[in-house]
């Protein structure tokens, strides 16, 4: 069986910032993913961990200082401006903030024709019948063309924004907290939509998010990431019902949930300061933290190994996922291959 490139392969990719002086911090260190055809890889951790970063260095808006990023196995570093331009309808982003992403000056047509403009579509006709098709498509009337964005709420400027995004017909798109400024109700309608138009369109996603509740609706695959570094990947079910590693356990025993009968086992973390790009600790990043650490941990850094059935855990004593005991075994589990059937079924009302 032949098995099909990624559309997005990312692989030991660092980035630094430049700070006062001749002093630098890496943002991002030695991190490597994947998204597949047509799947959703979430990448989550708390803020400053280096996700959006990540999503701007896909996006070739920051300068990557090591490592390769291949879209559909082209090296985006490897292209100069005339042809990165040429291959940007292939690659779009969604972000964060849905009103202020909208050019308030503009009305809704001006914006979405825009995009198409740029990538050359001179007939306004095709235009207009490529930009009422996408408006129907996000579930926005082709009405609201002549509005400007201050006229309508904050997920109908979402709305707007995943149009601009999908108008050019996009393999991949890059989701950076696309959700985290919206209402509760309104963040269910946009994480539906997205895995409506997923299904559709046959997009592949990296979806950053902090929010473990939220990726547990939208994503096949899940990455924590910590202080630069990935800590811990795999299927989401996985991920998400068995975490191995003791700072994916912790953020899961901090969602709120229905029935507390269901949280996973609380870690009480270590008291210390937050971590620091500035003061990286010498063995395991997250050891300071963690309740677990031994000697070892303060030492060496671990290595992002396999731990079976697609998952790769980064701790010298991944946690147990049924009963949270440190081993030098992971509990595998079963049933992360229907999980995208599950997730279909269980999207926020």
């Amino acid at each position: 069986m032949t098995v099909s490139s990624p559309v997005l392969d990312v692989r030991h990719l660092c980035v630094d910032y430049r700070l006062s002086g001749r002093r630098t911090l890496r943002a991002v260190d030695d991190v490597s993913l994947r998204v597949n055809d047509g799947e959703t890889l979430a990448l989550v951790g708390e803020s400053g961990c280096g996700k959006s970063t990540i999503a701007r260095a896909v996006m070739q808006l920051n300068p990557t200082t090591e490592g390769t990023i291949e879209l559909e196995g082209v090296d985006l570093a490897g292209l100069g401006r005339s042809q990165l331009k040429a291959l940007r309808h292939r690659f779009q982003m969604i972000f964060q903030d849905p009103i202020s992403s909208l050019n308030p000056r503009r009305r809704v047509r001006a914006i979405l024709e825009a995009p198409l403009k740029i990538a050359g579509m001179k007939d306004a006709d095709e235009r207009r019948r490529r930009i009422e098709n996408i408006l129907e498509l996000t579930g926005m009337d082709p009405a609201v063309l002549d509005r400007y964005p201050h006229e309508f709420s904050g997920g109908q400027c979402q709305r707007l924004s995943i149009a601009r995004a999908l108008v050019l017909e996009p393999k991949l798109l890059v989701c950076d907290e696309p959700v985290s400024a919206l209402d509760v109700s309104v963040r269910a309608q946009v994480l539906n939509l997205l895995n409506d138009l997923q299904r559709k369109l046959g997009l592949s996603m990296l979806f950053i998010s902090h929010d473990l509740a939220v990726v547990r609706n939208v994503a096949d695959r899940v990455a924590v990431m910590y202080l630069g570094r990935i800590c811990e990947s795999g299927p989401a079910r996985e991920v998400l019902e068995r975490p191995a590693h003791p700072y994916t356990r912790s953020l899961l025993s901090a969602v709120p949930v229905p029935d507390p009968s269901r949280r996973p086992g609380r870690i009480a973390l270590v008291e210390a300061e937050s971590a620091s790009h500035l003061a990286v600790p010498t063995g395991c990043r997250f050891a300071p933290r963690c309740p677990q650490a031994q000697a070892i941990c303060h030492e060496q850094p671990p290595e992002l190994t396999d731990a079976g059935q697609g998952r790769g855990v980064a701790c010298h004593f991944p946690v147990n996922g049924e009963d949270g005991r440190a081993t030098r075994d992971t509990a595998g589990g079963q049933g992360s291959n229907d999980h995208r059937n599950n997730r279909e079924n269980q999207l926020c009302p």
